[in-house]
C-alpha cells in the first residue's frame, strides 16, 4: 500500500508498522498467532503496576485471557472456511480510553490487518495499551502481525480519512452522529462493510422486593455496580442509563428507592467523580427542563449528589436526558408499552430484580426499534463480540462457499 499525496507529517505513529507499508494478509479467525499475540499482551498488561491502576485496562487485560478467547470461539461456532476481510480500518471515540484497544482486538480476532486511529486525548490507560502492544509487536514471533498493524494518532484530515476508507474492506466508527455521517460521506470500496457505532443511551429497569430484602453489603456491590455503569463517564456512555422503571407496589417502590439513593448518594459524595463543572452543566440543565414542562416533578434536594425526577409514563423519554448524574423515574411501566416509547436510539437495558427472558420475550412480541443489549447492573460497560446489535466477528470476516 502506498500513500500519494499524503504527507507523513500528518499523522504520528504509536505502535506497529506505518500505513503506507501496512500489508494485507487476512488470517482465520482466532487463529492461534493471535491468540498468542493477545494471550501475551494480557499477561504483560495484567503484570504491569501501572496498569493495574486502571480498572478498564485491567479489564482489557483479563477479556484477553486465551481461555476466555477460546471460550468465545467455540461459543461462536464459525463456519469452518471463514477469513477476515482483509484491512478494518478503526475510527476509536474521544472519550473512552480503552475502546480503541477492544476495537483494533475486534478486527484482529475476525482475522484482519488494522489500522486504528488513537483518540486525540492522552489517556494514561492509552499510552500504557500502546506500550505494550508496541512491545509485543516488535518480538520476532510476531513481525508478521506488525506489518499487518498501525496505530495512528492525527487530527481530523480529510485526505488521510478519504485514503484510509478507500483502501479498507471493513470500517469501525465509534462516535457521534457527526462523526458516523462524516466517515458515511466518504467513497469506500463497493463491498467495504460499516459497523457504526454511534450515540445511543439506555434504561435500567429494579424489581423492588429484591431491593428491599437484600443485605447492606449486597446493596453495596448494586451500588457499585450502578455507578460503574453510570458515573465513570459521567453517563455519556451508550450503556448509561437516563431512566429508571421501578417495578413494584407503591409502599415496595417507596422504600426500594428511599434505601437505593441513599445508599447511591453517599457512594456518588465519596467517590467525588464530577468537576466543579459538571454540577453546573446540570445544574442548569435541569431547570431548563422545569421551566420547559409545567408538570416537572423535582425528587432531589439541591445538595444531593445525584438529582432525580419523576415523569409521567406518557411523556416523552428522550427529552429529559441531561447526564452529570441525573435520573428520570417511572414506575410500573409495563414491558411491552415501554417497548412502544423507545426507539432505535436506545442500546442497553441494565437490569436488577426482574426476570431477563421474560422482558426481552415481550419486547420482541411488541416488535421493539430499540435495545440491543439487556444486561445486569454492573454489566453495562461490559463491551464484547456482541455490541450494538452487531455479530462483530461474522461482520468483520467473509466466508468462503465450498460445494
Amino acid at each position: 500500500m502506498q500513500l500519494h499525496n499524503i504527507s507523513k507529517d500528518d499523522y504520528e505513529i504509536l505502535a506497529g508498522c506505518s500505513p503506507e507499508q501496512i500489508i494485507k494478509s487476512p488470517l482465520k479467525p482466532f487463529s492461534s498467532l493471535i491468540i498468542d499475540f493477545l494471550g501475551d499482551l494480557s499477561k504483560t498488561l495484567m503484570s504491569d503496576k501501572e496498569a493495574r491502576q486502571y480498572p478498564d485496562v485491567i479489564s482489557f487485560a483479563f477479556w484477553l485471557r486465551p481461555a476466555s478467547l477460546n471460550q468465545k470461539r467455540k461459543e461462536l461456532v464459525l463456519h469452518p472456511f471463514s477469513i477476515g476481510r482483509g484491512l478494518a480500518l478503526h475510527i476509536a471515540p474521544s472519550n473512552v480510553p480503552v475502546n480503541f484497544a477492544f476495537s483494533f482486538a475486534f478486527g484482529l480476532l475476525s482475522g484482519n490487518a488494522n489500522i486504528v486511529r488513537v483518540p486525540g486525548t492522552n489517556f494514561n490507560q492509552t499510552q500504557i495499551i500502546l506500550k505494550h502492544i508496541d512491545t509485543q509487536l516488535n518480538k520476532s514471533k510476531y513481525l508478521n502481525l506488525k506489518n499487518q498493524n498501525s496505530f495512528l494518532r492525527y487530527e481530523r484530515n480529510d485526505k488521510l480519512n478519504n485514503y484510509f476508507s478507500n483502501k479498507s474492506d471493513c470500517r469501525l466508527l465509534w462516535g457521534g452522529d457527526q462523526t458516523i455521517n462524516y466517515f458515511k460521506s466518504i467513497s469506500t470500496n463497493p463491498r467495504n462493510v460499516d459497523l457504526c457505532f454511534s450515540d445511543r443511551y439506555s434504561i435500567s429497569i429494579f424489581g423492588t422486593k429484591e431491593i428491599i430484602s437484600m443485605n447492606n453489603n449486597d446493596l453495596k456491590k448494586l451500588c457499585e455496580g450502578f455507578y460503574n455503569d453510570n458515573f465513570l463517564f459521567n453517563q455519556f456512555a451508550c450503556s448509561s442509563s437516563h431512566l429508571i422503571n421501578w417495578i413494584g407496589n407503591s409502599k415496595d417502590i417507596s422504600n426500594a428507592r428511599e434505601r437505593f439513593w441513599y445508599e447511591m448518594n453517599s457512594l456518588v459524595q465519596k467517590k467525588g467523580q464530577m468537576e466543579d463543572t459538571d454540577y453546573i452543566n446540570r445544574f442548569a440543565k435541569v431547570g431548563s427542563l422545569a421551566l420547559q414542562f409545567e408538570d416537572f416533578k423535582f425528587s432531589s434536594k439541591i445538595s444531593d449528589p445525584i438529582y432525580r425526577s419523576e415523569i409521567k409514563n406518557e411523556t416523552n423519554f428522550e427529552d429529559h436526558r441531561v447526564g452529570y448524574g441525573y435520573f428520570s423515574e417511572i414506575y410500573n411501566v409495563a414491558y411491552q408499552e415501554l417497548a412502544s416509547k423507545i426507539s432505535n436510539r436506545y442500546q442497553t437495558v441494565t437490569y436488577f430484580g426482574i426476570d431477563a427472558y421474560e422482558l426481552a420475550e415481550n419486547f420482541i412480541d411488541a416488535s421493539i426499534e430499540g435495545i440491543d443489549r439487556i444486561v445486569p447492573v454492573g454489566s453495562g460497560l461490559n463491551l464484547d463480540l456482541m455490541w450494538d446489535g452487531y455479530d462483530i466477528i461474522r461482520t468483520l470476516s467473509r466466508v468462503i462457499e465450498v460445494q
